[in-house]
């Protein structure tokens, strides 16, 4: 079921980056990075306030929060507890709190099940920078 997911994540990102359908290159699994994250979540307190990427802010809506991942970046987030996961897009800077990877918007974190813990161990999958 995950290889299924990760396959299905590289199509979209694939279908989604490219202006034409193209087969999948033989070397695109050297082109994934997957870790182990610990990931935070944010909303009320920063509803409708300006992101780094110029947008402004809705906790209902979907997005993530990285140091350095460009805007814009599809990253796949699975939750290694109750195996949920979701394809976030990169649209923020942060989290500035220290041991921390991510920060994801309240609805991802919802979707993927750790509101009430506050952090969660997920891996993120991305594709690398060429």
């Amino acid at each position: 079921m995950k290889i299924i997911r990760i396959v299905l994540f590289l199509i979209a990102i694939l279908v989604y980056d490219s202006a034409y359908s193209c087969p999948i290159p033989e070397n695109i699994w050297s082109k994934i990075i997957t870790r182990k994250v610990i990931t935070s979540w944010y909303g009320r307190e920063f509803h409708g306030q300006k992101m780094a990427n110029g947008e402004k802010f809705n906790m209902h809506e979907i997005s993530a929060a990285h140091k350095k991942l460009p805007f814009g970046k599809q990253v796949l987030f699975e939750n290694l507890e109750n195996g949920r996961s979701l394809i976030v897009i990169i649209k923020d800077r942060g989290p500035y709190i220290l041991g921390r990877d991510f920060d994801l918007s309240y609805a991802a974190a919802k979707k993927l099940g750790f509101i009430k813990k506050g952090l969660a161990q997920l891996r993120a999958s991305y594709m690398a920078e060429d």
